[in-house]
């Protein structure tokens, strides 16, 4: 059981939690890396020792765990874009220093909303195993409960997240939120760009298009000069050819006379 206790000093607030007393390689480690390096979407740590116990101290103060955060505001898709971009720049971090992202306290109570910028931040902690974790129910149960029934898409995400967890439960992992989130907003983007097409193309309204007034005259202008050409050329040939009659007729009388 994690052993969780709030303090505050100096007008600055702490989540405090005790580390076992044996420590092997690869948790000095990671006591190491999470109490001197700042690692982004986690919450700052503190190593600590007194009184022959030892333990970290958490940096909480403007912060809020999402339990009461959520106590008068609905999980809309706005903040499951948080909480999910939160987690995804805490894993990048962890991936960074080849931390596991299985020692993530994926618990309500243990992640945070920054008051003023509304960020998402995560607690690190080493001693957090498969075997001591029962699993991600508490915050699965939590997401689903608050979830915003006024968005239909992002209450079915949630649904969906639940049943995939429910599937695999302890195989279940904080990139496989991450991941499923991802590829929903992949999918809605898809659906909304469609969408948006066939709207406008039902929107437009059809229209008959008529040519412009100078190829309407240009062509007019054509075609009178093409058949306009010929039937005068026509005329003319006709009058040539009666006009050739009408001289072999006289030329024909003219020999008939003189016999």
């Amino acid at each position: 059981m994690l052993q969780m206790e709030y303090i505050n000093s100096f007008n600055r607030n702490y989540l405090k939690l005790k580390t076992k007393a044996e420590e092997g390689g690869r948790l000095r480690y990671q006591q190491q890396i999470i109490s001197t390096k700042k690692l982004e979407g986690l919450l700052p740590a503190m190593l600590y020792t007194a009184d022959g116990e030892n333990g970290f101290y958490y940096d909480i103060s403007s912060m809020q765990g999402l339990d009461k955060w959520f106590i008068k505001e609905k999980i809309s898709e706005k903040w499951v874009d948080k909480i999910m971009s939160g987690l995804q720049t805490a894993i990048w971090s962890l991936k960074e220093y080849l931390l596991d992202s299985r020692n993530l306290i994926m618990r309500r109570d243990c992640i945070f909303v920054n008051m003023e910028s509304e960020k998402i931040f995560f607690l690190y902690y080493p001693y957090y195993t498969e075997r001591e974790k029962s699993n991600m129910e508490d915050l699965m149960s939590f997401l689903i409960e608050n979830a915003e029934e006024k968005e239909p898409d992002t209450t079915a995400f949630l649904y969906n997240l639940f049943a995939k967890w429910d599937r695999i439960q302890e195989d279940f992992k904080p990139e496989d939120m991450a991941s499923l989130w991802v590829s929903h907003k992949m999918e809605k983007e898809k659906k909304d760009t469609l969408e948006e097409r066939k709207e406008r193309i039902s929107d437009c309204p059809k229209q008959e298009y008529e040519k412009p007034e100078i190829i309407v005259e240009r062509k007019k202008d054509l075609s009178e000069f093409i058949f306009g050409r010929h039937k005068k050329g026509k005329t003319e040939g006709c009058q040539k050819h009666i006009a050739a009659e009408a001289w072999e007729y006289k030329a024909d009388k003219k020999k008939e006379d003189e016999v």
